[in-house]
This record gives C-alpha cells, sequence and structure tokens, in this order.
C-alpha cells in the first residue's frame, strides 16, 4: 500500500504543523507518526540511500483517519520544537504508518520520509529577490556499488524540496549522476569537491558509484 505524501503546513520559531491525505473510505482506521533526528544512509539498499527503521521513534499513535479544518481532505497535527527536545537549526525527519480495525500496522516506506529542516533564513538570489534557503548536511559511507536505478539520494525527501546549491566532498574518487538514471557521470576527487552554485541546475536525486574502496561522502545542499 502506497502511503500519502506529508506536507509542511508552516513552520515558526516553536511549532510546526504536518498533513497528509485523509482516507475515511480505505481499510486505514488511523495513524502511527514516527520522529527521527537524523537518517540512516545506505547505498547497499536499493531504497533511495535511506535505510529504515533506522533511528524513527513513535511520537503520536492512534491518529484518527479523518480530515482537519484546518487542512480540508487531510489530516492535521501541530507538534512543538520544545516537546521534541530540538534547537532552532536542527533538523527532523517524520513518517507515517497506517493502522487497519485490527491495529495490523502498514511497513514504514522510504518513499513516505519528509524532512523538517528548521534553519530556513530568507537570503536574496541572482536577480535580487528574497528566498528562503533549507540547509542540509549528509555523511556517509559509501562501499564499492555500481549504478542502480532504484538507489539514489532523493534530496526532495531529505530536504523537502529540489536542491539549487550542492556540495560533494569525498576522500576516494566516486562518480555522480544528476537527477537522471541515464545523465552524464561525473567525476569527484578527494582534491576537486564539487560545488554546484545556486541558479545552475535544480538537483532532485543523487546518482553514486563506487568502483574502489569504501569512500566517505559529505553531502551539502541548500534548496
Amino acid at each position: 500500500m502506497s502511503l500519502p505524501t506529508i506536507n509542511t503546513y508552516h513552520v515558526d520559531h516553536n511549532g510546526f504543523g504536518i498533513y497528509w491525505k485523509a482516507s475515511p473510505a480505505s481499510v486505514i482506521k488511523k495513524w502511527n507518526l514516527y520522529g527521527a533526528t537524523e537518517v540512516t544512509i545506505d547505498f547497499t539498499l536499493p531504497a533511495k540511500g535511506i535505510s529504515l527503521p533506522g533511528s524513527f521513534t513513535l511520537i503520536q499513535e492512534g491518529i484518527p483517519n479523518y480530515p482537519n479544518s484546518l487542512t480540508p481532505g487531510s489530516v492535521f497535527v501541530q507538534l512543538n520544537r520544545s516537546d521534541l527536545s530540538l534547537d532552532e537549526e536542527d533538523p527532523y525527519f517524520v513518517l507515517i504508518t497506517g493502522l487497519d480495525a485490527n491495529g495490523l500496522e502498514t511497513p514504514m516506506e522510504v518513499s513516505n520520509v519528509h524532512n523538517l529542516n528548521f534553519l530556513d533564513q530568507t537570503f536574496v538570489d541572482e536577480a535580487g529577490w528574497p528566498v528562503n534557503v533549507i540547509y542540509g548536511q549528509f555523511e556517509f559511507d559509501l562501499p564499492q556499488v555500481d549504478w542502480d536505478v532504484d538507489r539514489y539520494l532523493d534530496i526532495i525527501s531529505l530536504i523537502g524540496r529540489p536542491a539549487k546549491e550542492i556540495k560533494i566532498h569525498t576522500d576516494k574518487d566516486i562518480l555522480v549522476k544528476f537527477n537522471n538514471y541515464k545523465a552524464y557521470q561525473m567525476t569527484i576527487t578527494s582534491t576537486d569537491p564539487f560545488d554546484l552554485k545556486r541558479g545552475e541546475l535544480q538537483v532532485n536525486t543523487v546518482y553514486l558509484k563506487n568502483a574502489g574502496t569504501l569512500a566517505k561522502v559529505k553531502v551539502f545542499v541548500a534548496g
């Protein structure tokens, strides 16, 4: 069963709202909401680079499956940073599972992971217009892996939108493709980090290949 996409309703200094489509006529009667301060990225799994369940813990149980007036047609949940012991700049990841009338729970889905990164400041773009920028930084070990159409880093799941700026650092030579599995491959070395400036390309997905020994990779994104 494909679970609904989670969206952010609002973000302020302490609270935020999330919502997803309600399905009153479906077998799902209630929802469980899970959260994590970080996700595990594992490219040995053909699962968008995110390994589940990872460090996700249950934060709200048995949420009724009916729409809220604030978000017509969708379930709405409001959370506070202080209740989650989060600082202003701490990212946070959420996902949901469904419960049927017997309490049977659906599995966690990688495609359902939604990132709520709180560091969202206003900057000016190349044309002089104000823009909101969300930052995310992820570090992971990349074993010896070949290209795989199902194995990629899902930037939209990690920061909530495409990256307009991306930097990649590695201690070994690796190959990278952006957005498309058939795209042109780029070589990134420890002495020549990749730096995509804002406005040059919007990055939705990042495919990686490592033909050598284990590489340590750092990916910085700004959306």
